[in-house]
């Protein structure tokens, strides 16, 4: 629902919540396929594209957004250190498990797609400044970014005594990128292309 509200009521648009590994897509049915940040969390990365690129035409194309790894995603690292200072670290998720970074290797992202049968892979990278937030003062800037990515996961359940200290913590480490009342900070993106043969 919330999709579609910006549509407009244009009748052009459809929206559809389905599995991209297993929706019945029509053949050839679009030119275009496109994603932001979303690829990554595709429980079986080659049955999705798979199928997906069953629904573009002959020479349609692929592009979507996904992270570079998160050593170079400071809006990510730096919090969930700062968070760690006072956290046991999480349990290691499994090496390409579905998750934020899981298509940070470009190597990984060119075999998948190769074997989903798409060519002319490429990956450009990108680096960005991204706005975490725009807030009154820190603190709240630093709960709304608690709310996102690895470490929201880390905070989740865990009592307020914790969470007094970890986000004076997150927000002493983040103090260098508030400015201006606007949380901004470094990202580094994968820009992916390919097309159908």
């Amino acid at each position: 629902r919330k999709a579609q509200a910006p549509a407009g009521g244009r009748a052009s648009l459809d929206f559809l919540q389905a599995d991209a590994a297993s929706h019945p897509f029509a053949a050839g049915d679009f030119d275009l396929l496109f994603s932001r940040f979303g690829v990554m969390f595709f429980d079986d990365p080659v049955a999705a594209f798979t199928n997906l690129r069953t629904a573009l035409q002959p020479g349609g194309r692929l592009a979507f957004s996904c992270w570079q790894a998160m050593k170079q995603n400071d809006w990510v690292r730096i919090p969930l250190q700062a968070a760690l200072q006072h956290l046991p670290p999480p349990e290691p998720l499994p090496p390409n498990a579905p998750g934020p970074f899981a298509f940070a290797d470009p190597a990984r992202v060119e075999s998948i797609l190769g074997a989903a049968g798409f060519s002319r892979v490429a990956l450009a990278p990108l680096t960005l400044t991204l706005r975490i937030s725009e807030s009154p003062n820190l603190g709240e800037a630093v709960r709304e970014l608690a709310r996102i990515g690895p470490v929201a996961r880390l905070l989740a359940d865990q009592p307020q005594a914790v969470l007094d200290r970890v986000f004076p913590a997150m927000e002493i480490a983040l103090q260098p990128y508030f400015v201006d009342q606007a949380l901004d900070m470094p990202a580094a993106v994968w820009l992916v292309t390919a097309a159908n043969p």
